[in-house]
């Protein structure tokens, strides 16, 4: 498991990293399913098979409700008292942060909501239908694997939008 003590993002504080790293998880799940729209072209046809900007946002979406629905999980399943007596916590502390680590979360979470709403605004907006959240289940078993996953969860988000980003056409 990685060390979610590890400092590598250059001395940023933990709001700028959670904020960062939020805005990475739509893009994962958009580069891949526009990965395989395009892989679906077999060259026969003349016709663009390139993905509308709607089904571009509804996997921006797709994956938006995963990241939110992540931190909400999280935020059900531990209490402000136990995150902050946590080892990740006290890391977190160094140096003392404006927030609490809970609050920090809480504050990604609202901002992964606020990309839903977002996003289902713009696909509506659009003549689009907004895709659904799944069903998830999520196995962390501790306060230090839930923000390992999540910092790999939101990697993966920023490639994703920039890999999607030169689909989007209006």
């Amino acid at each position: 498991m990685t060390d979610p003590s590890a400092r590598t993002d250059g001395g940023r504080s933990r709001r700028g990293f959670m904020s960062d790293a939020a805005l990475a998880g739509a893009g994962a799940l958009a580069l891949s399913a526009t990965s395989g729209v395009a892989a679906g072209n077999d060259g026969s046809s003349d016709v663009d098979s390139s993905p509308s900007d709607v089904e571009v946002l509804n996997y921006a979406l797709a994956l938006e409700h995963l990241e939110a629905a992540y931190y909400n999980d999280f935020l059900a399943e531990y209490t402000e008292s136990e995150v902050e007596r946590s080892a990740v916590a006290e890391y977190f502390a160094r140096p003392t942060l404006q927030y609490s680590t809970y609050q920090q979360i809480q504050d990604v979470r609202d901002h992964e909501e606020a990309h839903v709403d977002a996003l289902r605004q713009t696909i509506t907006d659009l003549g689009g239908t907004p895709v659904e959240p799944a069903a998830y289940e999520f196995s962390y078993g501790s306060i230090a694997e839930f923000v390992a996953i999540a910092d790999r969860l939101e990697a993966v988000g920023v490639s994703a939008y920039a890999g999607a980003a030169p689909l989007i056409d209006s």
